[in-house]
């Protein structure tokens, strides 16, 4: 390859466009998929938070004493 023309006997070159259908696709998928793992990461987060607090409330509440 000389001055980026290739060559005789040399395949030609392919440059693949980043912005290539089947390439958009797959950067969508890869983005749906992080962010339903980051809001299922959330929830998650979000429920122990609320079971420990049930905890803690359950564990050092008077029974005695109305809440």
């Amino acid at each position: 390859m000389k001055n980026g023309a290739p060559s005789k006997g040399e395949p030609p070159v392919t440059v693949t466009h980043p912005l290539r259908p089947d390439t958009l696709r797959r950067e969508l998928e890869r983005e749906v998929n992080s962010r339903f793992l980051w809001a299922g990461l959330g929830g998650l987060l979000g429920a122990a938070v609320f079971m420990a607090g049930a905890l803690v409330d359950s564990t050092f509440h008077d029974p005695t004493q109305p809440k």
